[in-house]
């Protein structure tokens, strides 16, 4: 029974938005999308989706989640054209996770990252900066998180931002910075290098 449900679960997905393309033995469940335009999402195998939203305002936005990811209580949002994000294999996420992709720019998250919950990811302001002839001064930066990345609680990870493999960035950071060493922890706001030469498990030993 548990099959079935399962396997009818994710072809009316597949059949209903047809720019899903979605890899043997995925598992899809209380998800809604919003769908503005021409929009793709792409799930590899395994892929566990509980309580997300998909939110496209614009067209050739695409979305790719690899392998075995776990993504439960994230919101996706990307506005505007061309926007990118992409999410690692074996990477999870819990509750009131949101990323939001806007004026063509990327979100790369890698392999094996662990989002807690309450984090937003985004590469965009919303609104604009002008300065004193009027030109907007704020544009859009992408996000780039590597491999095996531990993002605490209610952290903040904003445009422009680069998290290097196997770093820690402790709860309630905000992260705007480019030049943050692998194998660090990181912490404060703005977040800066705690301690070097560090990594990681999930589970305590």
């Amino acid at each position: 029974m548990k099959f079935l449900i399962k396997y009818i679960l994710t072809k009316l997905f597949a059949i209903r938005y047809s720019c899903f393309s979605i890899g043997k033995g995925c598992f899809i469940m209380h998800t809604k999308v919003y769908n503005g335009g021409r929009n793709y999402v792409t799930l590899g195998k395994n892929v566990v989706l509980r309580n997300c939203v998909f939110h496209f305002v614009g067209n050739d936005n695409h979305i790719t989640i690899k392998q075995n990811a776990k993504l439960d209580g994230v919101t996706f949002w990307l506005e505007d054209d061309n926007n990118h994000i992409e999410i690692g294999a074996n990477t999870t996420m819990e509750s009131k996770v949101q990323l939001a992709a806007c004026e063509g720019t990327k979100i790369l998250i890698g392999d094996d990252c662990m989002f807690s919950h309450d984090i937003y990811v985004r590469t965009t302001d919303s609104h604009s900066i002008i300065d004193a002839c009027g030109q907007r001064i704020n544009e859009a930066k992408s996000i780039i998180i590597g491999h095996h990345v531990w993002v605490g609680m209610q952290c903040l990870i904003l445009k422009g931002a680069c998290v290097p493999d196997h770093c820690v960035v402790g709860a309630r950071s905000m992260v705007t910075d480019m030049s943050i060493l692998p194998h660090s922890i990181l912490a404060g706001i703005p977040a800066r290098i705690l301690k070097t030469n560090i990594d990681w498990l999930r589970q305590r030993i």
